[in-house]
């Protein structure tokens, strides 16, 4: 009885992987065309730095602005990013751009990102820009005070507006 209820449930088994693997489940729903939101992104935007110190909570505040462009190469949805600020963003010297990944929600708002800190900028970062041209970007980054040798965490923010 044993050896029948074994045969039928191989019998069974072999029945679905092979329904599975058919060619009909190989294509992807069509999701609609590329929205391109890179390019919608595209350009510079003004505003004002602002820099938290986690423990302290003292705040800085300077002028400066973060600038989108586009490499075809990096294909759809990929963008480059630059910041430049009066203020030290606690970007490793030498580095004034990163890739992040950018998305155009149903709201209108593009949404951006890069959750790897292996990223030339060495920290994570998100943001979003409205569909009325206002830029944010938010994230933590660690300096070294060369004065002291310690750490120090700040919390970045920007707000701007595109020009």
């Amino acid at each position: 009885m044993k050896e029948i209820l074994k045969n039928i449930f191989l019998v069974l088994t072999l029945a679905f992987v092979f329904v599975a693997c058919d060619d009909k489940h190989d294509e992807l729903p069509y999701t609609g065309p590329r929205d391109n939101a890179e390019k919608l992104a595209v350009g510079e935007y003004v505003g004002e730095w602002k820099r938290v110190n986690v423990r302290t909570n003292a705040e800085e505040s300077g002028e400066g602005s973060i600038v989108f462009s586009v490499n075809e190469e990096l294909g759809n949805n990929v963008s480059i990013i630059g910041m430049e600020s009066s203020l030290d963003l606690g970007l490793p010297e030498g580095v004034d751009s990163s890739v992040c990944n950018i998305s155009r929600l149903s709201s209108g708002y593009l949404t951006y990102w890069n959750y790897t800190k292996a990223n030339p900028f060495g920290f994570t970062f998100y943001g979003k820009i409205s569909p009325e041209g206002k830029a944010t970007i938010t994230y933590t980054s660690i300096i070294l005070n060369k004065k002291t040798h310690r750490e120090i965490t700040y919390l970045y923010t920007f707000e701007g507006t595109k020009r």
